[in-house]
């Protein structure tokens, strides 16, 4: 029994490993992982996408939602706490975490074009529950 039918691996990985084989034992309660056509994880879906829009949208100047989405770079620095999203630019605000930690804003489609070690994309974490800004600082 292959337990690796529910799990979407990096194109780049596959390429370097070949098959997963019948070794492979995950929990099958694992979610399901949309890809670009590049192979790389989709760093919005349409549910956190339309949140982030909606946000923006309903934005009074306080800046005061929570984040809904955290994205993170697997190789190396660089972490975002997502709360708005503006569709025209693409731009997000939220809490940006590289050398410091800041609130300001972050191009989608730089972050979506970005590729680190290994040819590695940044990546959205599946199990990220809201939190605001304070909660996301402190860990």
């Amino acid at each position: 029994m292959n337990y690796c039918d529910d799990i979407v691996i990096n194109e780049s990985w596959l390429n370097t490993h070949g098959t997963l084989g019948d070794s492979c034992f995950v929990n099958a309660s694992y979610p399901s992982v949309s890809l670009n056509k590049g192979g790389q994880m989709k760093i919005l879906t349409k549910k956190i996408k339309d949140q982030l829009v909606k946000n923006h949208n309903e934005q009074d100047g306080t800046k005061s939602f929570k984040a809904v989405l955290k994205l993170f770079n697997p190789t190396g620095i660089g972490t975002w706490y997502l709360s708005e999203l503006d569709p025209e630019t693409n731009n997000a605000y939220g809490l940006c975490c590289l050398h410091e930690k800041e609130l300001g804003y972050v191009n989608i489609d730089e972050l979506s074009e970005f590729k680190g070690r290994f040819g590695l994309g940044i990546e959205r974490d599946l199990y990220f529950k809201s939190k605001t800004f304070d909660e996301c600082r402190k860990g």
